[in-house]
């Protein structure tokens, strides 16, 4: 049977917009201790694949600094303190896409993110009945446009690499699409 290794401790290096770089310290079974240099995240982003009411999914093209190219993703972000995944993603919707969620379910429970590096999770939901409702608002750091498409467009785009999309957007693509019954 394996046994899990003992967490001893995590070292700090940079803290930065809700992350941390840090030496995580364990202890094997045999003492011996190993560190592992990882993104550990301060709270539980939650980032959902929005559907319009004509039954579109709603994506955002956005720069990303660490791979430096376009990214086709699902929208999301942190919660605030004493926020829901649902007003998260509400507010998320509103400020970084400009539409509007009509219901917004939690698709199960929070998944890991990458954890070979990075110790977070996300909670991924699905907005139905989203409509568009004004321009976005957008901070320096969203360099960003919003992308709407049919469900097989986006399948398409995906599968062909047309659209450069993430393995989070393919994952909660993957989970959430059949609660649409498809």
């Amino acid at each position: 049977m394996m046994e899990t290794p003992k967490h001893v401790e995590d070292r700090v290096v940079l803290k930065k917009y809700g992350k941390s770089i840090v030496y995580r310290d364990w202890q094997l079974s045999n003492g011996k201790i190993l560190d592992f240099l990882c993104i550990a995240a301060g709270s539980v982003p939650i980032i959902g694949m929005p559907v319009t009411t004509e039954g579109n999914i709603v994506l955002v093209k956005q720069f990303r600094f660490a791979t430096g190219e376009f990214v086709c993703e699902f929208p999301g972000g942190n919660p605030k303190p004493g926020q829901t995944p649902e007003d998260t993603f509400r507010m998320e919707l509103d400020e970084e896409v400009g539409y509007e969620a009509g219901d917004i379910q939690l698709v199960g429970e929070p998944i890991a993110w990458e954890p070979c590096s990075v110790g977070a999770k996300y909670q991924i939901v699905m907005a139905t009945g989203c409509r568009y409702k004004h321009h976005p608002h957008l901070d320096e750091t969203e360099i960003m446009e919003t992308m709407e498409m049919s469900v097989p467009e986006f399948l398409e785009g995906a599968r062909s690499r047309r659209l450069n999309i993430d393995s989070k957007t393919a994952t909660i693509a993957f989970l959430a699409l059949p609660l649409l019954g498809l």
